[in-house]
């Protein structure tokens, strides 16, 4: 592995962690909206797992689009 490999894969790691909280917090008001009562952070990370899959290809596919942007 290069260095440079090493080096990415920690940013990538607490982008994507980013991200995971980013879609938690947004069910979250969806869900305290919804149920008309604040609904706690443990329990929207409950609801939130249902959707990461889907989320977190959308979020990949961004990134992609936005790399094969900047590199042409």
């Amino acid at each position: 592995m290069d260095p440079q490999e090493i080096s990415k894969k920690p940013a990538q790691a607490s982008e994507m962690r980013r991200a995971w909280f980013d879609f938690v917090r947004k069910t979250r008001q969806k869900l305290s909206k919804k149920q008309k009562v604040n609904v706690s952070h443990r329990d929207a990370m409950k609801a939130a797992s249902a959707g990461w899959v889907a989320e977190k290809a959308k979020i990949l596919r961004k990134k992609k689009r936005e790399a094969k942007k900047n590199a042409s």
